[in-house]
């Protein structure tokens, strides 16, 4: 985050009220995410790792938090048309390969943010680092 988004960030005028405590807010994003997705790309380049983990190495943190809300957004799109009204009532059909890369691409973006909520240090529950990795390398044997 570019230093005076950062302060416009913590301005001391905002409206405590107003700030966001959801997931992937701009305040949460700058205490949790970014720390994470950092502390999480030193250590992986610092292991070695599978291949299985190869797509994790390509991640930005300055742009991790807006591409998983573009990301679930297109994703909570394409698999909601199901549960609507328009969905039954019109031509649109999904065929069974839509519905099936939806529901993959949506563990995957889920067990990565799996793996970076263990790089917050204040995670519940949270693994050590070369557990967490173990566990995602695992997932991603099952979900290539």
């Amino acid at each position: 985050m570019p230093e005076k988004a950062a302060g416009s960030l913590w301005n001391l005028e905002a409206d405590i009220i107003k700030i966001s405590r959801a997931l992937f807010s701009p305040h949460v994003e700058h205490l949790f995410w970014k720390p994470a997705i950092n502390d999480m790309l030193d250590y992986i380049s610092s292991t070695p790792t599978g291949a299985a983990s190869a797509d994790v190495v390509n991640i930005d943190s300055e742009t991790f938090i807006k591409e998983v809300r573009g990301r679930s957004s297109q994703l909570y799109s394409t698999l909601s048309k199901g549960v609507h009204w328009e969905f039954f009532s019109s031509a649109l059909v999904f065929g069974e390969s839509t519905v099936k890369e939806g529901i993959r691409d949506t563990f995957l973006l889920l067990g990565l943010l799996g793996l970076a909520s263990h790089f917050i240090p204040t995670a519940y529950a949270r693994l050590q680092p070369a557990q967490a990795l173990e566990a995602y390398e695992a997932f991603r044997r099952i979900v290539p």
